[in-house]
């Protein structure tokens, strides 16, 4: 399910004019986004990397310790980073800021390039590598990262061209909206984030989605990384809607979730114990569904338990 037809199906189950009532898309959107960041905790939980990403876009510069992180890293959790550029990727180990002078290395008496980056610590937003390059290498630096889901939204684009659109601010007033949700002002926020267009506008006979490589936070702009066609490129004020990252199966929580907040604002107490009730079978199907994905073994068809280990 899309935000869209989430709020579609809530608003016909608490009985809500569509572009009316009590409750705004933007209130339902707001409560679909709260349950979306509480599940993405719990996947967390038992799967820390789950929504891990990477980027390769830092390399060694000879005789610099210390490189500024790409501005959407600033405030993301970073799990892992690795050397790519020998003959086997090497995983550096992290050192504490602390003891960046004071670390240990199995070859600390040993010379030569390939022995520079073994370890990297974490200041502010910058990445310092020991010991330091001596040699200038681009691009070796594989930085692995966590990257929650994105808020979704649903607006209407302006100014398209072929690779970029301008998000809207506006909630009220005239075209384009905002017409649920909100827009971050975070820099950078929207980068990885995979939006579809929804207007009439059909492409090879499916919808059209695409994924956000940059953001402007001045000047609301965002790039994409498939090129708009022709229709949605020519024109403005087409809708799109931010998706979820939450995997398909657990988008009902976040429906649920949506109906059983609704359902208390309007005071319809059947709806609010039904949602309710819903949402403790949901959860428990998720804490007992969601574990670390690993590949030692096939994940769909699983082999008879040996009936000697019984």
């Amino acid at each position: 399910m899309i935000l869209t037809e989430m709020i579609q199906d809530a608003r016909r189950e608490l009985n809500q004019p569509a572009n009316a009532g009590s409750i705004s898309d933007h209130e339902f959107t707001a409560y679909g986004n709260h349950a979306q960041r509480l599940i993405a905790s719990k996947i967390m939980e038992a799967d820390q990397n789950f929504f891990e990403q990477s980027d390769q876009t830092l390399g060694f510069v000879k005789n610099q310790e210390e490189y500024l992180l790409p501005a959407f890293l600033w405030d993301r959790k970073i799990t892992r980073v690795t050397r790519t550029d020998l003959s086997e990727p090497k995983q550096l180990h992290y050192i504490r800021f602390q003891e960046k002078e004071h670390y240990h290395s199995a070859t600390l008496f040993s010379s030569g390039t390939a022995l520079s980056g073994e370890v990297y610590y974490l200041r502010n937003n910058y990445l310092g590598l020991k010991p330091t390059p001596q040699s200038t290498i681009a691009k070796n630096i594989l930085i692995h990262y966590l990257r929650l889901p994105h808020e979704m939204h649903l607006a209407q684009m302006k100014t398209v061209t072929s690779t970029t659109m301008t998000m809207p601010l506006a909630t009220t007033g005239a075209a384009p909206l905002m017409q649920a949700g909100r827009l971050a002002n975070t820099p950078n926020y929207y980068v990885g984030a995979r939006i579809r267009v929804l207007a009439n506008l059909i492409v090879n006979g499916r919808g059209f989605e695409t994924e956000i490589t940059a953001f402007n936070v001045s000047s609301r702009l965002a790039t994409v990384d498939t090129a708009f066609p022709s229709d949605i490129a020519n024109g403005d004020h087409v809708q799109y809607v931010v998706l979820s990252a939450i995997p398909e199966e657990y988008h009902e929580i976040i429906y649920q979730t949506m109906l059983m907040k609704g359902a208390k604002k309007l005071n319809k107490k059947d709806v609010f114990a039904m949602a309710g009730e819903n949402l403790r079978g949901l959860w428990e199907n998720l804490v007992n569904t969601i574990e670390p994905r690993h590949f030692d073994e096939n994940q769909h068809v699983r082999p008879p338990v040996d009936q000697h280990f019984d």
